[in-house]
């Protein structure tokens, strides 16, 4: 990973350990800081991206029907729900597609958390997924 690729926030593996951790903030210096019982830094280069995969979305309360994953989420600030719909492709892949009241936002292809993290950011949805 780059620092280009993670936001405070996002949720991510160190190599060579098995535990989550959270970043808590981002240094000019290649070093950023994560959490989980305790804070530390760690060089950019040391962070991995987590697969999404099917128990994390189960988790965090996508139904399955079939190849496609579902859940909605309410959006911040309204009363109606936004269908998120994530799909799981032959080649690897993860298509979204977002449907917000009736209409259709957009796709975008994911492979990692922290991308549906940023995904979930920028539509104002909560980003704070369960393990």
């Amino acid at each position: 990973m780059t620092i280009n690729e993670i936001c405070i926030g996002d949720k991510v593996k160190i190599t060579g350990r098995r535990r989550v951790y959270t970043v808590t903030e981002i240094t000019g210096n290649g070093q950023v800081v994560l959490a989980n019982n305790g804070f530390f830094d760690v060089k950019i280069e040391r962070i991995k991206p987590i697969e999404l995969t099917p128990y994390i979305l189960t988790e965090n309360g996508f139904e399955c029907y079939g190849e496609v994953w579902k859940t909605c989420w309410k959006s911040v600030g309204e009363d109606g729900d936004d269908d998120l719909e994530v799909v799981f492709k032959d080649d690897g892949s993860i298509q979204t597609k977002f449907d917000v009241a009736g209409l259709y936002i957009s796709t975008c292809l994911i492979k990692h958390v922290h991308q549906l993290q940023h995904l979930l950011r920028l539509c104002g949805l909560d980003d704070n997924l369960k393990w």
